[in-house]
């Protein structure tokens, strides 16, 4: 399940950097979207409800991180009570109180599966410029 998941999102990532900045984070939303919906098993009417408290929350998320760029730690405390504000809405999206904590876990899988990523992409292509070869003294090597 995993690695469908992981393929569907290098799949629909492939272009990702050809677009602008905008084009990028919509996309990365979109693929978030996708991720969510599957990992929360969520039914159309949860879908609906679930979105609009989604999008809020992430945006507060983002708003508190923003805020607190240098101070991780004052950052993480405000998130946590973003969370705890949330889970309380979350609570009246879902019947189930374990797809609420599932909320925040599959966040935090998908944010470390797009840092992992972008981390690979990044050291790709560096490892193309060190296949270059060198030149030392007006030689190559």
């Amino acid at each position: 399940m995993k690695k469908i998941i992981l393929l569907t999102l290098l799949f629909l990532n492939f272009s990702y950097f050809c677009y602008s900045q905008d084009d990028r984070v919509r996309r990365a939303e979109e693929i978030q979207k996708a991720y969510l919906t599957k990992e929360l098993e969520l039914s159309p009417e949860e879908l609906q409800k679930f979105w609009p408290v989604f999008t809020e929350y992430k945006g507060e998320v983002r708003k508190a991180r923003i805020q607190n760029k240098g101070d991780v730690v004052a950052a993480n405390k405000q998130v946590v009570n973003i969370q705890e504000k949330y889970q309380k809405k979350f609570n009246g999206v879902f019947s189930d109180p374990k797809k609420v904590s599932k909320v925040f876990q599959a966040d935090q899988n998908f944010r470390d599966m797009l840092r992992k990523e972008l981390d690979n992409r990044n050291k790709g292509s560096n490892n193309s410029n060190s296949n270059k070869p060198q030149k030392q003294n007006g030689k190559k090597s």
